[in-house]
């Protein structure tokens, strides 16, 4: 699950973390940031960072790792951009280093002496170079991460050679138990150098007064910035100065603590896209248009490809009502069922429910506007699908009939709380329909999609109906004009909304009426293509927080 963004105040004199400060330069570490926890590059963060730079704001990344292993993450990335290598001792921009800080020969030749003594793997990194003492476990499972292979050489003599012009960074790795023992012998020379626990099993080694954050104002200077317009992204301890000295820190979801606690909020982890996150609801300049409502489907959309709501997306939601937007499920689902999602979400009351054919209250799930069909040609619509083996769901007012051959399945399957206390189990549902004279507001079938075009066979010739999908294993048949597009137009009348002031976000065929009908139409990474033909913007599918990157993108 995606963690919540969490606000508070900003402990920088005369900013608060959530206002609209325009952000120039974009500083983010490396493994565990932009990169996920296989170390590879989500495309969610790769294209946030290119719409990043495309709004003018300068890339720049900040690892611990040497130059050759930064290199091809930023050609992944496909932006320019000033590098911070080897935890803040080097700084290239273009053919030129704003910084070159190295340890001097006192400090390398301690920190081998106790390595040796304890049988700690040491790396060195210089220049373009990682360099080692002999190839163990230790520098194949670095090698593996950063996709570079050190050269072999004789340390010592490199160090002596050297003299004070030397290493940009050690790394210690070994036991924990070994870098506890050493951590203090070294602290306990006074030598002009930092240590950072970067793991439990890393122990970093950079010269004195070097660091990611002396980077980020060497980088401001180069600029002509300052440092309120930088924003930041880290997930450990070595992050947490960067952080605090951003004009906007943020941890991803699974930063240390201390990260946590330098940082003025927290977005989602590096395996839920953080970074993409953090970018799409900072940076950029928006659409220029106010959007006044924002309209919803739910499965596949609101809901990821569990049936939930993450944390993440719940608080977007929670952030764009608090900014005065009216926030609407647009729902294929019966009122029961969108009610039971509205109330638990900042959602409006008013409601589109089953496909468009209905507008209703959550509060008290009652129909105020709806749609049907005739009687006679809902009972025939009906006839088509209840003797073939296929699960349907036949909508009446805000009640739903089922046949005991669907009943079995949504009893086993269906566990919605809202769907079963509004159901209606009857064999027979077309003669129900006529011995009562019921009005059909939608007819929703599931099954083979032999089967399916069957029963479409016989109902394709009658009269007033609109055929329709949520996927290709099913179809939905409305009364003809009633769609989402229509109901949600109908709905925004009440609100006093355009369709132009509308953003619209949804996932597949019964989506399109809707995305057709407002201003900023949007659709999931998940959508049908036909779909995304029809969406002004693209966002990340359901299961990465789609949502919410397309809240932070359009409602700046």
């Amino acid at each position: 699950m995606s963690p919540t963004f969490c606000r508070r105040q900003s402990r920088h004199k005369g900013r608060n973390a959530m206002n609209q400060q325009q952000y120039r330069l974009l500083c983010m570490d490396i493994d565990g940031t932009l990169l996920n926890s296989a170390h590879k590059l989500p495309l969610a963060n790769r294209e946030a960072v290119q719409f990043a730079a495309k709004n003018g704001v300068t890339i720049c990344l900040m690892s611990a790792r040497p130059p050759r292993a930064v290199f091809p993450i930023r050609d992944a990335l496909g932006v320019d951009g000033p590098l911070v290598c080897c935890g803040g001792g080097l700084i290239l921009s273009g053919e030129n280093r704003l910084a070159d800080s190295r340890l001097t020969r006192a400090c390398a030749q301690a920190v081998l002496q106790e390595t040796q003594a304890r049988g700690i793997h040491l790396s060195v990194y210089r220049d373009l170079d990682w360099l080692i003492s002999a190839k163990d476990e230790w520098s194949r499972a670095e090698a593996q991460i950063t996709g570079v292979q050190p050269t072999v050489a004789p340390l010592e003599t490199l160090f002596a050679d050297w003299g004070d012009a030397g290493a940009h960074k050690l790394l210690c790795m070994g036991e924990k138990s070994q870098i506890d023992e050493m951590l203090p012998v070294l602290e306990a020379k006074h030598l002009p150098m930092t240590l950072v626990r970067s793991k439990d099993e890393y122990l970093e080694v950079i010269p004195a007064g070097a660091g990611k954050d002396t980077a980020m104002h060497v980088l401001c200077d180069s600029l002509h910035i300052s440092p309120n317009e930088v924003m930041a992204l880290g997930d450990h301890d070595i992050d947490a100065p960067l952080l605090r000295a951003a004009g906007l820190g943020i941890a991803v979801g699974n930063a240390s603590p201390i990260a946590r606690a330098a940082a003025d909020e927290v977005t989602a982890s590096c395996d839920e896209d953080g970074v993409a996150c953090a970018i799409y609801r900072h940076i950029g300049g928006g659409t220029g248009m106010k959007y006044r409502l924002l309209a919803l489907d739910l499965d596949g959309t609101l809901l990821n490809s569990r049936k939930e709501v993450t944390p993440e997306v719940k608080q977007a939601l929670r952030w764009v009502k608090e900014r005065g937007v009216h926030v609407v499920l647009s729902t294929g689902r019966i009122v029961g069922e969108a009610a039971e999602f509205a109330r638990e979400l900042p959602c409006e009351d008013l409601m589109v429910t089953a496909g468009g054919t209905a507008i209703a209250t959550a509060s008290d799930e009652r129909i105020l506007q709806s749609w049907d069909m005739p009687c006679e040609i809902g009972a025939k619509v009906v006839e088509a699908v209840q003797s073939r083996p296929v699960r349907v769901m036949i909508y009446v007012g805000s009640k739903i009939y089922i046949n005991e051959y669907s009943n079995r399945d949504f009893v086993a399957n269906y566990r919605v709380e809202g769907f079963h206390a509004n159901k209606i189990v009857v064999e027979d549902i077309a003669g129900e329909i006529r011995k009562n004279h019921l009005n059909v507001t939608k007819v929703y079938a599931l099954g083979e999609r032999e089967v399916l075009e069957q029963a479409l066979a016989e109902i394709r010739p009658l009269p007033g109906l609109t055929i329709t999908s949520s996927g290709s294993d099913n179809f939905e048949i409305l009364p003809a004009g009633a769609d989402k597009g229509r109901a949600l137009t109908r709905l925004g009348e009440m609100f006093g909304v355009t369709p132009a002031e509308m953003v619209a976000i949804g996932d597949s065929d019964n989506d399109a009426e809707m995305l057709r009908a407002v201003g900023m139409p949007v659709a999931m990474g998940n959508a049908d293509a036909a779909l995304k033909d029809l969406a002004k913007y693209i966002t990340a599918d359901c299961d990465h927080d789609g949502v919410a990157q397309a809240v932070y993108h359009l409602f700046k």
